[in-house]
Formats: C-alpha cells, sequence, structure tokens
C-alpha cells in the first residue's frame, strides 16, 4: 500500500468506525456482526455501490454517505457470497452463494427472489462458483463443474455444459462471448464454440486455442478479449495472445466500467480505455477494483474497508464497524459490554498462532485488540476471559502466551513465567497454555496451566501467585461455584488426559486439599461421554454439563467429592416424547441468561432451554432464523439488555433475548415500543422490573386484559387479550408488582388500533 492511502486510513478509520456502528433492535429481533472490512467484491448500480464483505454485503449511497448492511436479517438466503454481479438491463443485482443457493434483487421493487435449483442439485466433485456473465438474455455462471445458464426472466437454470477429461470434471472459471464464438477460460486453457449450431453440452464441440494454461477473467473490450492466462494479464485480437505491460501478474479482478477496462492486481490497477491508451495506478493489497460514473475507483481489501480514488488522486474511506475476524472462542459479560475471544486450541491442543486477539462491544460498538503495545501484540490465541466483576477488568488467557491484563480496555500487564507461578508445558515446550480462568468469592484470580507439574495457579488481589498440584496435569475451561470448587474441563488429548472433569477444593483452615475426576459411568460422574465441551455454574449453585454426546447436571455442589454423587441427566416429555433433555446433541457452550434460563450452543443451532431443564423453549437453525450456521461454538448473554451474542463458525450474530438480569425493586421502567400503532406485529417489551415480577395489563375501568410474569427484568405481551383479539383504541394501564408484592408500580400504554 501506498505511504499516501496508510495515512489516509490511519487518520479515517476511528472517525469512520464509530459513525456507523449498529443499533440493537429490540426483543425477538436479530443483528449481524460480521468483519465488512474485508472487501470481496463491488458493484456499482445508480447512486449505490454494493460491495461482497466476508460474509453478507452492505451498501454505500453516495449522494447521503449512508451505509447499510444485508444478510439473512433482511430476507436474503445465505450470507457467503461466491459471485455479485449487477445486470444493468434488468436492473437486478444477482447473488450466488457459496452453496450454490442464487438470489436475485430487484432494484426498482427491493423484492428478492431466490432460485434454489443449483444447491439442490448433485454434481460430480465439489460446488465452487468463480464468474458471472450477462449475454444474449442469459447469465452464464463458471463453476468447478461447468458451465450453467440461468433464465433471469423464467427465473430457472435453462442448460449446464459440463467437460469431462480423462475421467475428471474440467473446472471452468469465466465464459463470454466475442464475435461468434463461446470462449471458456478452464484449467486447462481458453476453449471456444461455435455459439450456435453445435452441441455445446459435447467437449468435442470445443477448441483448446490456448492449452496448458489456467485461464480466467475473460472480458470482451474494444473488440478484444482480455484474459489472464497464467496468472499474467494478456490480451487476443484473434491472431496472437499479447502480455499487458510487462507480464502484469496476480490479477484479481477485470471489470469493464464505463467504456473503460480496469484491471486490479496485488500491486495497483490497470485502466485501459476507449482509445487503447492505458493509465497505471499504483496501490498494494487490493482485491477489486470498479471505476463509477464520475470516474472514480472504488476499490478495498482484507481489513481496509470500501476505499474510493478520485481522478486527483485524493482518497476517501467508507466502512462498518465490526470484529476483526470471524473466528470466536468464549463470549463474557460485564454489565452492558461483551468481549470475545478468538483463538483456541488446535486438534492435538497445540497452538494455533491465530493472532486475531480479541473484541469489546461496548455502545454498540466494536473494538479490536490494538497493535500498538508489543508485547500485547505478540499474544496470539487468545481463549478463555474472566471479568473482574467489581471493577470490570478483564483478564485474557492465551493458548501459549500467558495471561494479558486489560483496565478499561487498556492494555495494563502480561503475566507468563517470568512474573508469576505460571508454567510452560512439560515436554520442553516453549508455550504456557492458560485456557481457563475464574475469579473466586474473594476475589482471587484463577488459572487453568494446561500440562504442567502444578496446573492450576492463583493470583490474590494483592499480587501473590501460588500454585497446585492436581491428579491431572489437563485442566482447561474453569467455572468456581459459590463453595469456591473449582470445576474444570479436561481436554481429550493423548495419554496425559483421561477426560471428563476435575473438581478442586485447596486445603483451608486445616482442612486437606481435595481433587475429583467425573467421568462416564456409573459411580464415576456418570457424563454423559468424557469429551465435555462447556461447563457453567447457574444461580442456583447447579453444575450444568455439556458433551458431544448430550446434557448432565451435578444439582448438589456440596456434595462434589462423594464418591458416590454423580451428575443426572434430566428427563423430559417434548410433545409426546420421552427421552433426555438435549438428547444426544453436542453442546460446544451454555451461557445463562437473566431468568435463569440456559442458551445452549451446538452443532445443530441454538437451544433455549427452561431453568429447571423442564423444557426446551427455542430451537434456531439456519432454516427458521437468520442463523448463519448450525454449527455455533460459543454464547453469551448481556444482563443488561438480554441480547444474546452466538459465535458462530460464520460469524458472530445476535438475538434480543427476552429475560435481563433483575433484583428485588424496579430500576428505569421502559416500555417499548409506546405508543403501539395497528401495523406492529411484534411483542410489546416491558423492561426495568424486579425479578420474576407479577405483570397486569387493564384497561382505564379496571378490567384485566392480560397477565404474565417476568423472565429476570423482562416481561413481553404479544399486544392480545385473554380472547386472542387485538385491544380497542385507548389508554391501558401496565401494573407490575415484585414476587413478594413489597413494591410496585404502575404505567402507561398507548393503543392505536
Amino acid at each position: 500500500m501506498t505511504n499516501r492511502l496508510l495515512l489516509i486510513l490511519i487518520f479515517l478509520i476511528p472517525t469512520c468506525l464509530v459513525a456507523q456502528k449498529t443499533n440493537y433492535n429490540g426483543v425477538g429481533r436479530w443483528r449481524t456482526h460480521f468483519p465488512y472490512n474485508d472487501v470481496k467484491q463491488i458493484q456499482e448500480a445508480g447512486d449505490f455501490i454494493y460491495v461482497v464483505s466476508e460474509r453478507g454485503f452492505f451498501t454505500f449511497h453516495q449522494p447521503s454517505g449512508e451505509l447499510n448492511v444485508y444478510s439473512k436479517v433482511n430476507g436474503f438466503s445465505d450470507i457467503n457470497i461466491s459471485i455479485m454481479r449487477y445486470i444493468p438491463e434488468l436492473q437486478k443485482m444477482i447473488f450466488v452463494y457459496a452453496s450454490g443457493n442464487i438470489d436475485m434483487l430487484d432494484l426498482n421493487s427491493g423484492i428478492i427472489t431466490n432460485i434454489p435449483d443449483i444447491l439442490r442439485k448433485s454434481v460430480l466433485g465439489e460446488k465452487k462458483f468463480f464468474d458471472l456473465q450477462y449475454f444474449d438474455n442469459k447469465a452464464y455462471l463458471s463453476s468447478s463443474f461447468g458451465i450453467i445458464l440461468i433464465d433471469l426472466i423464467k427465473l430457472e437454470i435453462s442448460d449446464s455444459y459440463t467437460f469431462i477429461s480423462f475421467g475428471e470434471v474440467i473446472p471452468v472459471y469465466s465464459v463470454t462471448k466475442f464475435k461468434d464464438y463461446l470462449y471458456a477460460g478452464t484449467s486447462t486453457g481458453i476453449i471456444r464454440a461455435k455459439a450456435t449450431g453445435v452441441n455445446l453440452s459435447a467437449f468435442q464441440s470445443w477448441t483448446n486455442i490456448r492449452a496448458g494454461y489456467e485461464s480466467k477473467l475473460l472480458r470482451v473490450f474494444n473488440n478484444k478479449l482480455y484474459a489472464v492466462n497464467d496468472s499474467i494479464y494478456m490480451v487476443f485480437d484473434e491472431i496472437d495472445w499479447k502480455p499487458i505491460r510487462g507480464n502484469i501478474r496476480n490479477a484479481v479482478s477485470l471489470e469493464l466500467c464505463h467504456g473503460k477496462l480496469i484491471e486490479t492486481h496485488w500491486g495497483g490497477f490497470l485502466i485501459t480505455k476507449a482509445d487503447g491508451s492505458i493509465d497505471s495506478i499504483r496501490e498494494n493489497k487490493m482485491e477489486y477494483g470498479i471505476i463509477d460514473v464520475s470516474n472514480k475507483i472504488w476499490t478495498g481489501g482484507k481489513g481496509l474497508g470500501l476505499i474510493h480514488i478520485k481522478p486527483d488522486r485524493n482518497y476517501g474511506y467508507f466502512g462498518i464497524n465490526g470484529p476483526f475476524s470471524l473466528n470466536t472462542h468464549t463470549i463474557a459479560n460485564w454489565r452492558d459490554e461483551m468481549w470475545v475471544s478468538s483463538g483456541g486450541p488446535g486438534f492435538t491442543y497445540g497452538p494455533t498462532f491465530n493472532g486475531s486477539g480479541y473484541y469489546r462491544f461496548k455502545d454498540n460498538q466494536w473494538t479490536n485488540r490494538p497493535l500498538g503495545d508489543t508485547l500485547l501484540r505478540k499474544m496470539f490465541d487468545f481463549t478463555a476471559i474472566a471479568i473482574n466483576n467489581g471493577n470490570g477488568d478483564v483478564w485474557l488467557g492465551s493458548h501459549g502466551t500467558g495471561i494479558a491484563h486489560l483496565s478499561d480496555g487498556k492494555f495494563v500487564e502480561r503475566f507468563d513465567t517470568n512474573n508469576s507461578s505460571l508454567q510452560k508445558q512439560l515436554g520442553g515446550s516453549p508455550y504456557t497454555h492458560v485456557p481457563g480462568l475464574a475469579f473466586d468469592s474473594q476475589g482471587n484470580l484463577w488459572v487453568s496451566n494446561y500440562d504442567t507439574e502444578k496446573c492450576v495457579s492463583m493470583r490474590t488481589p494483592s499480587g501473590k501467585w501460588q500454585s497446585f498440584g492436581l491428579s491431572t496435569k489437563a485442566v482447561g475451561e474453569m467455572v468456581i461455584d459459590e463453595l469456591d470448587q473449582k470445576w474444570m474441563i479436561t481436554p481429550r488429548v493423548g495419554a496425559i488426559n483421561p477426560s471428563g472433569v476435575a473438581i478442586f477444593k485447596e486445603s483451608v483452615n486445616g482442612k486437606p486439599q481435595m481433587d475429583r475426576l467425573l467421568k462416564k459411568g456409573k459411580g464415576i460422574g456418570d457424563l454423559p461421554s468424557n469429551r465435555v465441551n462447556a461447563i457453567i455454574v447457574d444461580k442456583d449453585n447447579e453444575i450444568w454439563i455439556g458433551t458431544d454426546e448430550g446434557l448432565s447436571v451435578f444439582f448438589n455442589p456440596a456434595r462434589a467429592f462423594d464418591p458416590e454423587e454423580d451428575a443426572q441427566r434430566i428427563i423430559v416429555d417434548q410433545n409426546g416424547v420421552v427421552g433426555y433433555l438435549m438428547g444426544s446433541e453436542t453442546i460446544n457452550d451454555i451461557a445463562i441468561d437473566g431468568a435463569n434460563r440456559k442458551w445452549m450452543a451446538t452443532n445443530n443451532g441454538a437451544f433455549l432451554v427452561e431453568k429447571d431443564g423442564t423444557s426446551v423453549l427455542e430451537h434456531f437453525t439456519i432454516d427458521n432464523s437468520p442463523l448463519p450456521s448450525n454449527i455455533i461454538k460459543s454464547v453469551g448473554v448481556n444482563g443488561i439488555s438480554g441480547e444474546v451474542f452466538f459465535g458462530t463458525e460464520s460469524g458472530i450474530i445476535s438475538y434480543g433475548g427476552n429475560a435481563t438480569e433483575a433484583g428485588d425493586k424496579h430500576t428505569e421502567v421502559k416500555i417499548y415500543p409506546n405508543p403501539v400503532y395497528e401495523n406492529y406485529n411484534g411483542d410489546v417489551t416491558i423492561m426495568g422490573l424486579p425479578d420474576y415480577a407479577t405483570v397486569k395489563i387493564t384497561d382505564v375501568s379496571g378490567r384485566i386484559i392480560y397477565e404474565t410474569l417476568s423472565n429476570g427484568g423482562i416481561a413481553t405481551w404479544n399486544g392480545r387479550m385473554f380472547n386472542g383479539k387485538k385491544p380497542q383504541t385507548g389508554i391501558y394501564l401496565i401494573f407490575s408488582s415484585n414476587k413478594e408484592d413489597k413494591e410496585s408500580m404502575v404505567h402507561k400504554l398507548l393503543i392505536v388500533n
């Protein structure tokens, strides 16, 4: 990147990102939190610039400067976009997803039409999509399994051509029409065939005119054929192929824009004009480029956001706030803040050297790990998070580089073998693994120090360190119950690890140190499986344990060291089917909401379980919600707003939950929406209530039309009376009282029907 652009980004990024935060949408609503500054593709449509990011896409409205993000939340079918192409003749934007699903957005009406044919189609080999061009009233989609013709009027697949050579399918990277021929760039060179009068499905109808070269990005401009052959940008005049500007390599995009052809490569742009002259602009690390109607270049790349370059070489930057990457490991909450770690161990429990750091979400704004401090910058694979409830200080464990201590979001100190009781992994490893952190009732920080002789460390509030040895050296994620007993997942790796859950209580007042290992089997813990992924302490001091084969609960931690005390599986009757709660689902993480209900992150979506485990209240999947993936790795709940954050394999998305943390008294009671108009179809939400409050809604004469109990500090009403009908227009009263009926309040609600 040129120094000029680098300086512009340094000055502009903080201002633009702050301006483009997204707001909480309320109970039952979803919003995405993707890394929108990774720019992959760009298209111009009227006054709008459309930008494909790592997941989903966003638009920039040039006259107003407004930025908006789009995903499944807005009605689109998917978020992992392989190709976006604007068809000006039809005023439509086409989105081809990695799954093979296709959406067509009508830019005049805003209607999204889905074409699922390729998604449902079985193909030879993998599905990958490389290019889409529109000519002769058809969209030609180039893929790993050939050419697909899409009729955008009839909204169907009209034909397809699959080429097989020596038993293998030949990928097609790009298709265009030049003179009377169709040209296709393939993995074996450029092939062509008569556009009409031949059987295009037969491979023998095609002739290879440039064999042996992988050919991509075929475009016709100024009566010449342009392509990227063997990564070299070239032009064909029906006689010979010639390189452009000295074997320019690593082209990433080639676009026809307002009478110009712009080629983008890792070193900049080549712009070919109608008179044949070529302008060259040097710029590093860009992944796409177009020219708009006012002759501005729009470009971007990994982590750079959307950039425009004016003809006078002045730059502008347009970014949408978001986390640094899609990666998540742990999601933790303190007050109205969410903290997310992005690392985690590899398959053999070694470091993966993930440098994405951590993300903080506060005031609807994401901030990522700063890179200014050398000690912090050198840390990788952040995993565990512990937050001091008293002062909000954050402690981040890493899988290899010790612990980072933050205060008010700023780096304070790094702890490792040099300044604490932490130890390096046995066997001469250079790594200090900290997969678990938790605070006890006295404010001591407890640390899981994986695969060391003394694998549990403790730091007092005064800064003194002490370490302890257990019967196992393999300790992972940690929670601490109300009795200050430490519960640690024992990662299942190699011979050193018997796997399960380790319980530890240090020596106190002359009582000896105790530890116990819970495993699968009667009398030794009775876990559903030895592969434990999640553990949490709920508001009743019960220990909920998630495994790769379901759920179990330790209802009485006071008997944790009793060899006859086992975990229990909850039996439920769900729609007439009797079985274990969560069955054999793989549970990756568990979070507790304000009503003590349990959110389960699984490989089959997200589950909300009643506080006592008697029923499943919600089950969100990619089929019935905007979730970007069914594989959810982590979950956390904002105790103030009730918003639930899911860390999926395709990024972070949040849902407006209907439970918040609450005390015995009313706080600042809010009712929204208020007024409620006739076209509103969602729930009415009452926030700021006492825990388990009784809520009654009456008309002005005192007739009760609805009654409910709050989930923590939130109660919701579907806007209908006991008889299922909507109430008449008027003023209604909302009475609320705490569970002892010692404190009550009344508020007014206007309904217009």
